[in-house]
This record gives structure tokens, sequence and C-alpha cells, in this order.
């Protein structure tokens, strides 16, 4: 028994654009906890809580308090310091990659074998011939007696029952007019 799985065109669709946003939404969630996580000081200079917090020892220089606070303006020569790495505005080949990868997998996951089977089902139906058993998209079952152009085939589904169908309606062949099963 042959077992086939068939995606849409909207289904393929809605899996890339799935896999975009997840991409965009885990690249955005790293980058923001990259920024806004605090930095936790080491164990050995906060002390249990109980007692007072363990200093460094004193060295003469100036601490963060006895610094004068520095000024936020525009000085003429100073440069805006590039982002860390790991934020949205590193750019480079490096934050295309996986992105690359996405596109890959659904290229060849989805895109080549519906590709691969409507070539298949396109050289099955050029290759109809008088006497072949087939079945429709409908699930008509009959015997092809004419092939009247590109476009249009005669069945005979009864002793005195004949349709014409379209060649693009027709689903499977299950008998070839030779006898060959298809």
């Amino acid at each position: 028994m042959k077992l086939t799985c068939r995606i849409g065109a909207a289904s393929s669709i809605f899996l890339l654009g799935a896999a975009i946003a997840l991409l965009l939404v885990a690249g955005t969630a790293s980058a923001q906890t990259a920024e806004t996580e605090p930095v936790q000081p080491p164990p050995e200079l906060t002390g249990t809580g109980a007692e007072d917090p363990v200093l460094p020892p004193a060295t003469g220089e100036p601490t963060g308090a006895d610094v004068p606070a520095q000024e936020t303006g525009d000085a003429q020569g100073e440069e805006e310091a590039p982002p860390p790495p790991g934020c949205l505005g590193s750019g480079g080949i490096e934050s295309m990659i996986p992105l690359l990868g996405m596109i890959a997998i659904i290229y060849f996951l989805i895109i080549r074998p519906q590709q691969k089977q409507q070539k298949r089902l396109r050289q099955m139906r050029q290759a109809l011939s008088r006497g072949d058993k087939i079945v429709t998209t409908g699930g008509i079952h009959g015997v092809v007696v004419n092939i009247k152009d590109d476009r249009t085939v005669v069945i005979k589904v009864a002793d005195s029952v004949k349709l014409e169908v379209d060649r693009d309606a027709i689903g499977a062949v299950v008998t070839r007019g030779d006898g060959e099963e298809g």
C-alpha cells in the first residue's frame, strides 16, 4: 500500500511564515535577555545577608561615589560604541545563516517533493492511451475509450455510459491498456 503525504500551497506558506516568525522571536528574545539581565556579583562579595557584605580590600583608588557624574551630551570627536555581539544591530552573514538554513529545509522537505509529484502526474496524464483503466480525482472508475484532444478524454464507466472528462481530472492509472499495472 502506497502512503503519500500531500501538503498544499497554503500549508507550505503557513509553515514558512511560522518558521520565519520563530526565528525572529528567538533572535529578539536572546538579544533582549542579553541587554536586560542584571549582572549578579560573585558570592564572595555579597555575604550571607545577616552580616555586613564582604568588601574588597581598599586600594586607595576613588570609588563610584567619589567620582563626579559624567555628562551625557555629545562631544566632538566621540564615536558611538558598536553594539555588543549577538544584538540585532550586529548584522553580517552570521545573522543570515539560520534563515538560509530554514529556507533550505523547507525547500527540500516541502517544495521539491511536491514538484516531483506534479511532474510524475503530468507524465502519467500525457502517457494515457486507449484501454487504460483509470480513476478520476472525483473517484469515478472507468476505461479510456477515446482521447479527443490535448484536453479531453472519453471514458467508459458502464456498458452504455461514456463520460467526457478533462485530462487534468484523471488522478491515477490503475492498469495500462496492455495489462501493465501503473
